[in-house]
């Protein structure tokens, strides 16, 4: 059991080592890039003074290990991003500081080292990202976790969590009373003495996640106080947090720990920073995106008849309509042959009163699987991003007729531009129940910000190639 439930320094060690070492590459590529494109624009930068320059790698790992970014727990996504950003920024800046002191000839690497600081905020993360997914498969990557909890909570966060081991939290076990199940999605079920015990006779650590909506103050209280010693790290997950209508973070207060509460309502400050956020990538993504528009639109042309557009009212922010723009995907006799095939088809009328989505469409054309699969028919969407009435992230955009569904979730969803992309597009999208992206879209709108825009965004282009999910 030690083995699989507790945390070792020679476990900790290497899951750093390999992150220092991604982290080191990926910095040498973005220098590299930046030197060359400075020798093809004739700089022709000295490259005895960037061998000067090689030891400040060790600031940079400093850099990262103050900021958290080498600790045992892995931050969120998004935060990691930002630190990762933030830091190595601040560390290019004071190495061109530092290379401009060296005068004379040396003086070009200043530029260059300037210049490196865009691909290294690109190159930095995305190693780890490769890193991880790389080595979430070797037996001493990540920390074990000890789920506290029974029912749907407990199985979904073991759910998430396998799902993504590259985030470095593994299910080990489940903490439940005696005479419930063996397992839960394949994790074995212990009760709570016997877990402690265990982990007190082997000295081991693990991460303890006590995920229990509802239990109240004093039985989390309570579970802390009996079993908390054995755990290196306690996270509670009580009711309280899954508050559809506040952001809660901690705050200290006198010495004293709380938990605020912040409303999820976004000023017009933060709308701004996401409307130029959206400018600034769509006007960067223009030169490519073009001709693959035209070249889809030309293909919807002359493999079907009908119009090469699909426009549908769909909520966005404020609760006002807008009309969603898609390559069309569907024959035009669509609404007869859905009719006709739920009435013939009782499990495809199921589906559709679950999801209202349909795994095998007899109204999509071949061209327009195609088009599905690949999310290319969510092109034209880009038009409604720059109109405004989108953003490339933010909540699925949804039919009136859905807004019933959504119950008092939707206050949170239209305090929100709708988005071409999202945490249900990549969380499994057509794979995910309808309640899971509601919860989804209401994480989205309590969580918002650039960094998990940008998250998303880089999420979506391994969803898009994986084609999970997607008909």
């Amino acid at each position: 059991m030690s083995g699989r439930f507790t945390m070792t320094r020679s476990r900790s060690a290497w899951m750093a080592a390999a992150l220092m070492a991604s982290d080191a590459l990926a910095l040498l590529l973005a220098v590299a890039a930046s030197v060359g494109l400075k020798a093809l624009a004739g700089g022709s930068p000295p490259v005895e003074g960037y061998l000067k320059l090689l030891p400040f790698l060790v600031v940079f790992t400093a850099a990262y290990a103050a900021a958290g970014l080498y600790s045992d727990v892995p931050v969120s996504t998004p935060e990691e991003l930002r630190r990762l950003t933030l830091s190595s920024i601040v560390v290019f800046l004071v190495l061109a500081a530092a290379a401009m002191d060296m005068g004379g000839r040396e003086r070009p690497v200043t530029g260059a080292l300037l210049l490196a600081a865009f691909p290294a905020v690109v190159l930095v993360p995305l190693l780890r990202t490769l890193t991880r997914g790389y080595l979430a498969a070797k037996d001493w990557w990540g920390y074990p976790a000890v789920i506290f909890g029974a029912g749907k909570a407990s199985r979904q966060l073991v759910e998430m969590l396998k799902k993504d081991p590259g985030f470095g939290l593994r299910p080990g076990v489940v903490v439940q009373d005696a005479g419930g199940p063996d397992d839960v999605e394949g994790v074995p079920v212990m009760t709570a003495a016997e877990v402690t015990g265990a982990l007190r006779e082997t000295g081991g650590k693990a991460y303890a996640v006590m995920v229990m909506p509802e239990a109240s103050h004093r039985e989390m209280q309570d579970l802390v106080t009996r079993h908390g010693d054995v755990f290196s790290h306690v996270l509670l997950l009580p009711e309280l947090l899954y508050s559809r209508s506040h952001r809660a973070s901690s705050k200290n207060v006198g010495g004293r720990w709380g938990l605020e509460l912040r409303s999820c309502e976004l000023d017009s400050g933060h709308i701004q920073v996401k409307r130029v956020l959206d400018l600034a990538l769509v006007a960067a993504s223009a030169v490519l995106v073009i001709p693959v528009a035209l070249g889809v639109a030309l293909l919807v042309k002359l493999t079907s008849p009908g119009p090469v557009l699909f426009g549908q009212k769909r909520i966005g922010r404020g609760g006002r309509e807008f009309t969603a723009w898609k390559f069309r995907t569907m024959r035009t006799n669509g609404d007869a042959m859905l009719a006709a095939h739920l009435e013939n088809n009782r499990a495809a009328r199921q589906e559709w009163e679950a999801t209202r989505k349909l795994r095998n469409d007899p109204r999509v054309t071949r061209v327009g699987s195609l088009l599905r699969r690949t999310s290319l028919d969510e092109l034209p969407q880009l038009w409604n991003v720059l109109r405004g009435e989108m953003s490339l992230v933010g909540p699925r955009p949804i039919v009136r007729a859905e807004v019933a569904r959504y119950g008092k979730a939707f206050d949170l969803y239209q305090q929100m531009p709708a988005g071409l992309t999202g945490l249900w597009q990549v969380s499994g999208r057509n794979d995910t129940t309808y309640e899971e992206r509601v919860a989804y879209d209401a994480f989205y709108a309590r969580n918002w910000s650039v960094w998990l825009d940008l998250h998303i965004l880089s999420r979506t282009i391994g969803a898009v190639l994986s084609k999970s999910g997607a008909y």
